[in-house]
């Protein structure tokens, strides 16, 4: 893997095992994963191992560590069905729901309300007529309009007024 003369203490080394990989190239190849979101397929590149949280500590730096988290803490709030985001901007921390729970649940931070269904503040009426009327507000104040074939919304920001397929 690592193609540079290094002293044996430079070579990466975890499971009780050597690898034929530095520590420098090892905590690149670690920041470019995570720079690029592949936090849950992290492996070693030289035999392929699952790489342990212990492991990953020591190796990248505060700023590489503290993205892996984010990253994980998203991936796993987003595929789990009984976790939702705190629609507060200010807040955004996981909303864990009961197993039966209902179309209303309030963030434990920060009490903001949250419709279940489109993880927006929560509202009264459909989640369909409530987008379909932010759609529309944003359609009067910004150079948005609907394609006249599929009606996608898209954004008109310059070229000639028509689309060919």
């Amino acid at each position: 893997m690592c193609y540079f003369d290094v002293s044996i203490s430079d070579i990466v080394e975890f499971d009780g095992e050597t690898h034929c990989i530095c520590k420098t190239c090892f905590k690149k190849y670690l920041e470019v994963n995570v720079n690029e979101g592949k936090v849950f397929t992290l492996q070693c590149p030289h035999c392929a191992k699952k790489l342990s949280y212990n492991f990953l500590k020591q190796m990248m730096d505060s700023f590489t560590l503290d993205k892996f988290k984010s990253f994980l803490k998203s991936g796993l709030t987003n595929a789990d069905p009984l976790m939702r985001w705190c629609p507060n901007s200010k807040c955004r921390i996981p909303v864990i729901l009961p197993k039966k729970f209902k179309r209303k649940a309030e963030c434990a931070a920060c009490k903001a309300v949250l419709c279940t269904e489109c993880n927006r503040e929560y509202h009264k009426g459909s989640c369909n007529a409530i987008f379909d009327v932010e759609i529309q507000r944003w359609e009067n104040h910004k150079d948005i309009q609907k394609c006249s074939f599929c009606k996608t919304i898209i954004t008109k920001n310059e070229g000639c007024n028509h689309m060919t397929w």
